[in-house]
């Protein structure tokens, strides 16, 4: 699948992984990144990717597959030193000595 990675939209980053769980099955893993939910849009249908993914004949075979997206939420940044008088060590305001 990672071979898809490289086409128009792709993903900005991405990594792999691979594992041998406790019964002997290698699990590989592509986690996929993406600036923005259209960029993933474009790229599911323009890469063929959701034409493969949608096929029945992938669902037959000996390979098992998932696939999961998520999408995390933007929620405002806080800044962690916001309440410098209460703060404690390394975000404790420093007395500069003249």
């Amino acid at each position: 699948m990672t071979d898809r990675f490289s086409a128009d939209d792709a993903p900005v980053h991405w990594d792999a992984a691979h594992c041998v769980d406790a019964y002997g099955f290698h699990n590989c893993i592509a986690i996929a990144y993406w600036n923005n939910v259209e960029a993933f849009d474009r790229w599911r249908t323009s890469s063929g990717f959701a034409q493969w993914w949608d096929a029945p004949e992938r669902a037959s075979g000996e390979v098992g597959l998932v696939h999961g997206s998520g999408l995390p939420q933007r929620r405002p940044l806080r800044d962690r030193f916001f309440l410098a008088r209460q703060s404690r060590g390394s975000g404790a305001p420093r007395r500069t000595h003249e």
